[in-house]
């Protein structure tokens, strides 16, 4: 007991500290929110959304009506920390970063077999950029643009999921969920122009914001048995993949919100000193503690998969973002980004287990294991020059369990990488190839489990 005791005080003292996140270093967090954060742990992130999936391995944040597929008295502690790395080219100027983070710390908590909750947080948004235009003007000459910026958004989670009909045994089954998301934090923007004339005052503008506010998303999921002449009495890797077949519907609908918070603005004009540091001249205009609202557009996504003998799955997805919509409400006066547009993003992938059987002691850890690969393609909400921007990678995946003395447990280990590319070199823009690693890992305590007998010596 003591040892259960010590591992949730664990858990919980990273779970205080997991608002670090990620950080980007992508020009194209300039926009709206900034890049927005994987939106999933590990074990689905392989397929780049997971609407039609759920299981009581591991928690699926795409859709809350999977949460009521944990079974009880077996909860779930998952932990997620991912790298990225970018290679950038302009041109022929190239540039490359890393960045490293916390990516969710979740807890699964199954009330009853139809019903579970889960709470966490996890990284929303990051931004991080530096982008520096050169430009001629007649009566001026040369000066340049600079934009630069900071800071991103956390969400904290809590979220209900229900199976309203059926459970693992039987034919049908019908599950909703929803999901209540607090999300806190603060971009810092910076615009600036600089003139290349001596004796020449710049321009500097600055922005902090400070964000907060509650985002709501509702989910469900239903799965339609499609076949099955298995003999309960014979485990499934023992029989064809064709001979227990099913089909899982999944729809996800997240409502436009508004989040309040408040704006200081500042913009003043400056001289450069001979050791290269700002001199403040004029204020041209200052404003602190502005108060206003951000309104976050809503996102609809519908997902199918099908499940053929627990051992194979086949899954899709399609999701509309209507980031058009997204709006900066400040003083009174509604500031929206021209090159910030709605689209689509697709994603697929299969996966495949060698075995389902997960306490045959004849089979090794390999034989147990989930392999996956998938493909995704998302529309860029950023549009230039009337084109939008596009962002598509591969993904590969392995699960692997986490043995103990007794074969029981259902804890694992998820591993995830994204290989792809989003943006253009056309028309002077950037391109940006990235290579995304993510580590999962989900505790799953059950009676069986050392913590979970009595000491009777110290």
């Amino acid at each position: 007991m003591r040892s259960s005791i010590k591992f949730i005080s664990i858990f919980f003292l990273l779970l205080r500290f997991s608002a670090i996140g990620q950080v980007s270093t992508s020009p194209y967090s300039r926009f709206a929110l900034g890049d927005l954060s994987t939106a999933n742990t590990p074990a689905y992130n392989w397929l780049g959304g997971a609407t039609a999936l759920g299981d009581k391995f591991n928690i699926n944040l795409s859709n809350p009506a999977s949460y009521g597929y944990m079974q009880k008295y077996r909860p779930l502690f998952s932990f997620g920390a991912g790298s990225y790395h970018v290679e950038r080219q302009i041109g022929n100027k190239q540039s490359s970063a890393n960045s490293v983070g916390v990516e969710h710390i979740m807890v699964g908590i199954p009330i009853k077999n139809r019903l579970g909750v889960v709470f966490g947080t996890a990284p929303y948004s990051s931004v991080g950029y530096q982008i520096v235009e050169k430009k001629t003007n007649e009566q001026i000459g040369e000066y340049l643009n600079a934009f630069s910026g900071e800071g991103g958004l956390n969400k904290a989670l809590l979220g209900v999921g229900v199976n309203l009909i059926g459970k693992d045994s039987l034919k049908t089954r019908l599950s909703i969920g929803s999901n209540v998301n607090f999300l806190f934090g603060h971009i810092f923007r910076v615009r600036e122009v600089v003139f290349a004339a001596p004796f020449t005052l710049h321009t500097r503008v600055e922005e902090n914001f400070k964000l907060r506010g509650f985002s709501y998303d509702a989910g469900v999921l239903f799965r339609q048995e499609l076949r099955n002449v298995v003999n309960e009495k014979v485990y499934n890797s023992q029989i064809g993949l064709f001979e227990k077949i099913s089909a899982t519907v999944g729809l996800t609908y997240r409502i436009e919100s508004e989040f309040w918070g408040d704006r200081d603005y500042i913009a003043y004009n400056y001289e450069t000193a001979s050791n290269g540091d700002p001199i403040g001249r004029d204020t041209i205009e200052s404003v602190l503690a502005q108060d206003g609202n951000v309104i976050l557009p809503a996102v609809i996504s519908a997902g199918v998969s099908f499940d053929f003998n627990d051992r194979l799955l086949i899954a899709g997805e399609c999701a509309y973002r209507s980031w058009g919509d997204y709006r900066e409400v400040f003083g009174g006066e509604t500031s929206t980004d021209e090159l910030v547009s709605s689209g689509f993003c697709y994603s697929g992938g299969i996966q495949f287990k060698p075995t389902s059987n997960l306490l045959d002691k004849n089979k090794n850890v390999l034989q147990k294991s989930s392999y996956r690969v998938g493909a995704r393609l998302e529309e860029l909400p950023i549009q230039v020059d009337g084109k939008e921007l596009s962002d598509y990678g591969i993904t590969f995946g392995i699960g692997m369990p986490l043995p103990n003395a007794r074969q029981r447990s259902i804890s694992n280990l998820q591993f995830a990488a994204r290989v792809g590319k989003r943006g253009s070199t056309a028309n002077g823009l950037i391109e940006e190839r990235y290579v995304a690693l993510s580590l999962g890992l989900t505790f799953s305590p059950t009676r069986y489990d050392k913590w979970f007998y009595k000491r009777k010596y110290n």
